[in-house]
């Protein structure tokens, strides 16, 4: 089960006269994982599907089992525990106790509103779920793998397979019925079948039929078929071809009728009021260019809910005219991480982003760069407080020496990708990356110079313990070991093989190197390697990469890689548990899984405090989670007046905003703070004003 452990006041909305405040709650992992959610909130797995139950009352699914939900609007989202690893797919409710999930693995059912899921009877765990529907409280269908359609009459307590005449072959993705009679079900490879008696009978659709095709009613579809928006009225007898919004190719159209619909893009939603002959565009949303949103519901033709890429929901309460964000964060996939306490770190990632936190990972700022830079960083190290490096593509080196409220380029001479940075202390740092760059520098940077590799692979990590040993591995069994410094490079006789990710050193003994699906260790400086071989139950079929290693001391240590793998050890590499388990075997206990996206990048301070970080802006904390901000609260004060107030906790709070969540920069907020009978603090400020997001910081 999971713990819903409310610590973040997560920022105020306005927008035209509109206030509103988004609470999430961050989901705490089981005892036997003590990992928890920390960006995004409630969670960062992308989202399949979503089904708008009432006004309040708001269900979304996605991969690992993940469904978040919230019972207010969208105010504060909880993250539940569904019990499942596998990929839901799909998600319908019939009131707000009674629901279902599309999975990989069958169909889940709750009563109680998603407090618990099991396994619905009548579809086997062997038939994948794809699509879900319901037209009444009694009448649903259920389409996915091998081309079956299920079909309940009893308000979902049985379900019984509908003969669709198609092969096992075909996957079945989406299910659509305009009543109880008329429906549709697409699959792969073009297949497009009906039924008119609600599928006692289903026949293959003769003629073109647009892939993607949203219904209005019998006769008056929407359909998107290679970037082009075509519209029938007599049931797909024609199609009349429609103009797609400006720059648009693929996306997710939906009308109410002949004239009003919306088509969701990439990053924009558009609204049309004349059959898609014009568009304006309603929102751009804080997402990067090419992360789309997957789902929908417009359901009631005011409130309007779509979501997608890294757990990302937006709202419209008015027909689409405005769209809050439910749930802003950084989405940017992070490549690593460097944390020098238990509430100072940085992240940094694509598009040139850096992100610090100081209050152990709840809130992240922000941090600018003096130029355009919008590639990739692939490394970021801090020796203290102050000073930091970070590198990435066409051989970039910034450094900072005020914790990261200005970074100065450096100049490296190189153009190769840099993959890895490490410095040992303000003075002594080195930089490596694509082939064979070594850079070493004795003054923090102001000068880089080059040293001999011998080698030309891709390097992709490095580490001193002292001055004078180190060492390098990468690409092709690159394993790249110096006792003067890097002076001169060496490569051990029997190093370890294969394509190498990362490495971590205690001292100059004892040290680990990982790579596609090993860990290596030596006890003896390199002399001699050992590899571990995990038990089959643990990693079947395993071929994934790990990508970080670290240890917190001489016994306690993480690896993190793709698909989620997360293993650790409690007695030095001897052995490792497999927390996240990308390969379940369905015979076996499930293992606990917060996420499937790669984790490229995982941290520890001590035994009981770390972080992983990855993909779509993933931070993960190990251990306690951070100390609960005070609440944010938000009333209106009066005509065109807002009102924030916080409680007084002994603690200093600073009132910060910003009107952009990706790029800031966070300003303090000019206004007169009041003192409230000692218990609250308060500020009043204008409705009228632009898109504003508050945070309070210590």
């Amino acid at each position: 089960m999971y713990n819903h452990i409310c610590t973040m006041c997560h920022n105020l909305t306005v927008r035209g006269g509109l206030v509103s405040a988004f609470l999430i709650c961050q989901p705490l992992l089981a005892e036997s994982s003590g990992w928890s959610w920390l960006n995004p909130l409630p969670q960062g797995n992308d989202l399949n599907d979503l089904h708008v139950i009432d006004a309040s009352t708001i269900v979304a699914v996605g991969p690992v089992g993940t469904v978040i939900k919230t019972a207010d609007g969208g105010a504060t989202w909880s993250l539940l525990d569904s019990g499942s690893i596998w990929e839901l797919n799909a998600v319908w409710f019939t009131d707000v106790q009674h629901g279902w999930a599309g999975s990989e693995r069958g169909m889940l059912r709750t009563i109680d509103g998603g407090v618990t899921w099991t396994q619905q009877p009548g579809i086997s765990v062997n038939d994948a779920v794809s699509a879900l529907q319901f037209v009444d409280s009694q009448t649903g269908w259920a389409a996915g793998g091998s081309g079956k359609v299920f079909q309940t009459t009893d308000g979902g307590d049985t379900w019984f397979p509908q003969n669709t005449g198609l092969p096992i072959t075909v996957y079945l993705e989406r299910i659509h019925f305009v009543d109880a009679g008329h429906g549709w079900a697409f699959g792969t490879d073009g297949t497009v079948i009906q039924t008119i008696n609600g599928g006692a009978n289903w026949e293959p659709v003769a003629g073109e039929m647009p892939r993607h095709v949203q219904f209005v009613d019998v006769d008056l579809w929407w359909g998107l078929e290679g970037g082009e928006l075509r519209v029938t009225d007599d049931g797909g007898q024609t199609w009349t071809p429609r103009t797609l919004p400006a720059g648009e190719t693929d996306g997710i159209p939906y009308f109410k009728n002949a004239l009003e619909g919306w088509f969701v893009g990439t990053v924009r939603i558009w609204k049309t009021i004349d059959g898609g002959t014009t568009w304006e565009n309603q929102a751009t949303l804080g997402l990067p260019d090419g992360r789309a949103l997957t789902t929908l519901d417009f359901r009631d033709p005011d409130n309007l809910w779509v979501a997608g890429f890294a757990g990302a929901v937006y709202k419209s309460t008015n027909g689409g005219e405005d769209w809050e964000h439910q749930n802003p964060a950084p989405r940017v996939a992070w490549q690593d991480a460097s944390f020098i306490s238990s509430t100072t770190g940085w992240v940094a990632g694509e598009y040139g982003s850096i992100y610090q936190t100081t209050d152990g990972g709840v809130s992240w700022n922000p941090q600018g760069l003096p130029d355009n830079f919008t590639s990739g960083f692939l490394s970021i190290h801090f020796v203290d407080a102050q000073n930091g490096w970070v590198v990435g593509a066409t051989g970039r080196i910034y450094a900072t020496t005020d914790g990261g409220e200005t970074w100065v380029r450096q100049t490296s001479n190189s153009t190769r990708t840099l993959r890895s940075v490490f410095f040992l202390d303000t003075q002594a740092g080195w930089v490596v990356g694509d082939s064979g760059t070594i850079l070493h520098t004795t003054d923090g940077g102001e000068e880089w110079s080059p040293q001999t590799s011998g080698v030309t692979a891709g390097l992709r990590a490095v580490q001193f313990v002292d001055s004078n040993t180190g060492w390098v591995v990468g690409r092709s069994g690159a394993v790249l070991h110096t006792i003067n410094g890097g002076a001169e490079w060496t490569k051990p006789g029997n190093a370890p093989a294969g394509n190498l990710n990362a490495l971590h050193f205690l001292d100059a003994q004892r040290g680990w190197i990982v790579g596609l699906g090993i860990i290596y260790r030596t006890t003896n400086g390199g002399a001699d390697w050992t590899y571990t071989v995990f038990p089959l139950n643990q990693f079947q079929n395993l071929n994934t990469d790990f990508l970080s290693i670290h240890f917190a001391d001489a016994d306690h240590g993480w690896v993190g890689g793709a698909d989620g793998v997360l293993a650790r050890t409690v007695d030095g590499g001897e052995n490792w548990e497999l927390i996240f388990n990308p390969n379940q075997n369905p015979f076996d206990p499930p293992t606990p899984r917060l996420t499937e996206l790669p984790i490229t990048s995982v941290q520890f301070l001590d035994a009981n405090t770390g972080w992983a970080v990855g993909s779509s802006g993933m931070v993960l904390r190990y251990g306690e989670p951070p100390a609960r901000l005070p609440l944010l609260g938000v009333s209106l004060a009066g005509e065109g007046v807002f009102r924030l107030s916080w409680p007084q906790d002994g603690r200093t709070w600073r009132l910060l905003s910003t009107e952009d969540l990706t790029t800031g920069p966070w300003e303090p907020v000019n206004a007169e703070f009041a003192d409230e009978s000692g218990e609250t603090w308060s500020v009043e400020l204008p409705t009228e004003a632009p898109a504003q997001f508050f945070q309070l910081v210590e």
